[in-house]
């Protein structure tokens, strides 16, 4: 039976929303996935920077202490689940009918927590990526950013599901690599990482920016940001992709090719374990 979930609007225990809002709309607003462990949120403060800087780039104004207080009052909520998520929704609110915004909007906030089945201590095991046939568009304006407008990664995961995948790889118009559908992909190559740079689409995850400051850094590696293609990773050693919730996981194949390597997967995972706790 699956759990159920709890929600909370603008910082109240509810579960209905107020219409029009233009996150339904048109998909204007954010999101954050935040992991939760007895009531302690993981890495809160890069979750609220990429968040201000998603606010910066659609001019949304919303107090991001309040914001804290409501995710901290919600994870006190449920700290009875050993292992769980929050998933904050920031939407410009109401407004006239068309795509142009209001002058001055109220945004309003959604909480939901979940319970997750898996023990976030422990690495998820290795996962076989398909490729999923469509390609992400270019928008450099919001490029890493993690807004609404998810229905690429719809699509994306709908296929690479169909296709008996349990996750995917994602290209662009010009077959580059961004990324697997839910996170950011990595390729060991030889003394050094490869990720792909996301300047023109794709969500800069918060999991891969602590890698490449931290993780990588203390078990010796450094990491390049960098145009990639399907044949970086035919060449890589090693295959893994990060996400909030998985931390750091390890890939065990795409398509025909197997990389029965997962060593410094696995060294990362206990990188990100000893740097949370």
């Amino acid at each position: 039976m699956a759990a159920q979930s709890t929600i909370w609007v603008n910082g109240k225990r509810d579960s209905s929303l107020a219409l029009p809002d233009r996150g339904l709309n048109y998909g204007d607003g954010l999101f954050e996935t935040l992991l939760l462990n007895a009531g302690h949120i993981f890495y809160l403060e890069h979750h609220l920077e990429r968040l201000q800087r998603g606010m910066q780039v659609l001019g949304l104004s919303h107090n991001l202490d309040d914001l804290t207080l409501q995710l901290r009052d919600a994870a006190r909520a449920v700290q009875h689940i050993p292992w769980g998520a929050l998933r904050l929704t920031l939407t410009r609110g109401a407004g006239p009918r068309g795509y142009r915004p209001p002058e001055q909007g109220t945004c309003q906030a959604i909480i939901e927590s979940s319970e997750l089945q898996r023990d976030g201590d422990s690495p998820a095991n290795p996962v076989a990526l398909g490729i999923a046939e469509l390609r992400l568009g270019n928008q450099p304006v919001l490029a890493g950013l993690k807004h609404l407008n998810r229905l690429e990664q719809v699509l994306a995961a709908a296929q690479v599901a169909s296709a008996g995948y349990e996750e995917g790889i994602v290209l662009d118009g010009d077959d580059n690599i961004v990324s697997v559908v839910s996170g950011n992909i990595f390729a060991l190559q030889g003394n050094h990482i490869e990720t792909p740079a996301l300047l023109r689409c794709g969500v800069a995850g918060t999991r891969r920016a602590i890698l490449i400051s931290r993780w990588a850094r203390a078990i010796g590696l450094e990491v390049i940001e960098k145009t990639m293609n399907l044949r970086d990773l035919e060449r890589a050693d090693e295959v893994f992709y990060t996400n909030a919730l998985v931390g750091v996981r390890s890939v065990a194949a795409i398509a025909d090719k197997k990389y029965p390597r997962c060593t410094v997967a696995q060294r990362l995972f206990e990188a990100y374990r000893a740097d949370r706790s």
